[in-house]
């Protein structure tokens, strides 16, 4: 399918484009202005680490200086929402409220009131991974163990609050074939999710596969999953709150694989409410930036703008499918609004 024809592509109005990030991700600063370890701090500066080349997310896109840079790339795609999440040990250095970390505070009030100024709705996620060493060290955020049992028990009051979420917020990036699991038959009797499912997923050898392996190109099946969201949970309005396609190996700034993922994407989730009468609300991209991508560290890129992280000031420069991502907001959003005003 040509990456140049993304005239069909069309959403309502209010349709919200994103792009997405993550604290310890992006932000750097690990111990800056009395920052605290996380548990991805302490464990990339272990021996052995387990990350890609002994990387860390110490500096990463050091995003936590430089914040006019990260906003400069979100209004030049023209997004209408950006999805960070909140370093807890940044604003909890010590895992509990005992003390709370004014220039914490007062770092994700500039971003937050800086995304406001330029009519960009924050989405906030509350926790991605990093949680404070310090809390881990107490047990962390679990509730009691769940023992036995394979799923933990609701209190009495807990059951009121299912189907009273705003809305679904759903990450995606590929689908699995399933199969019975393979070997002589006999279910696990351990505690273990691949042993209750009792059956496995597979990549269909037709479908392509991203710069990772796990990544195996499959855009039909977001609408079947976003079809299948509508059923099963009574028709709740959808965020795709994450997709992206991964790039290995040599850079490629032109970036055609991946611009036909996100235009291929895109189609089905017009399909979805088009046709099957979804109600998708927003898409974000994964990622706004090349980042730390944990284990893997900065050997996968995901970003519409690709990060040199050899230079002093981790300069930003679009990749192809960061244009076409603009662009495609842009004439989304003047096709609705043309629509709406005649």
């Amino acid at each position: 399918m040509s990456v140049n024809n993304d005239d069909d592509l069309a959403f309502p109005r209010d349709f919200a484009w994103g792009a997405a990030t993550a604290a310890y991700q992006i932000e750097g600063g690990w111990d800056a202005d009395g920052k605290g370890p996380s548990i991805w701090d302490v464990f990339c500066h272990s021996d052995g680490g387990g990350v890609c080349d002994g990387e860390s997310g110490d500096v990463t896109c050091d995003s936590y200086h430089l914040w006019q840079r990260d906003l400069a790339c979100i209004t030049h795609l023209g997004l209408t929402h950006y999805r960070l999440s909140l370093s807890w040990a940044r604003l909890l250095p010590d895992g509990s409220t005992n003390h709370v970390n004014a220039k914490g505070v007062e770092y994700y009030n500039k971003v937050i009131d800086d995304l406001l100024a330029n009519q960009v709705t924050p989405m906030v996620t509350l926790y991605h991974f990093d949680l404070p060493q310090a809390l881990q060290e107490r047990g962390g955020c679990m509730r009691d163990r769940v023992g036995d049992d394979r799923l933990p028990r609701f209190a009495p009051h807990e059951p009121s609050v299912l189907g009273t979420a705003d809305f679904f917020a759903l990450n995606y990036y590929t689908s699995r074939r399933v199969r019975p699991l393979q070997g002589d038959g006999v279910v696990a009797v351990e505690t273990s999710f691949h042993g209750d499912r009792a059956a496995e997923g597979v990549v269909d050898p037709e479908w392509p596969v991203s710069g990772v392996e796990w990544l195996a190109v499959v855009p039909e099946g977001l609408r079947k999953l976003l079809a299948y969201i509508k059923e099963e949970y009574g028709h709740p309005s959808i965020y795709i709150t994450e997709n992206g396609f991964a790039q290995k190996g040599a850079l490629e700034l032109d970036d055609q694989q991946r611009c036909s993922y996100y235009r291929d994407t895109l189609q089905q989730v017009q399909k979805a409410m088009l046709e099957d009468g979804v109600d998708v609300r927003g898409y974000f991209s994964w990622s706004l930036m090349d980042n730390f991508e944990w284990t893997d560290g900065f050997s996968v890129r995901f970003g519409l703008f690709h990060v040199d992280f050899s230079s002093p000031g981790r300069r930003c420069v679009p990749y192809r499918s960061g244009t076409q991502y603009a662009n495609i907001i842009a004439r989304s959003r003047s096709l609705a609004t043309h629509t709406h005003t005649h």
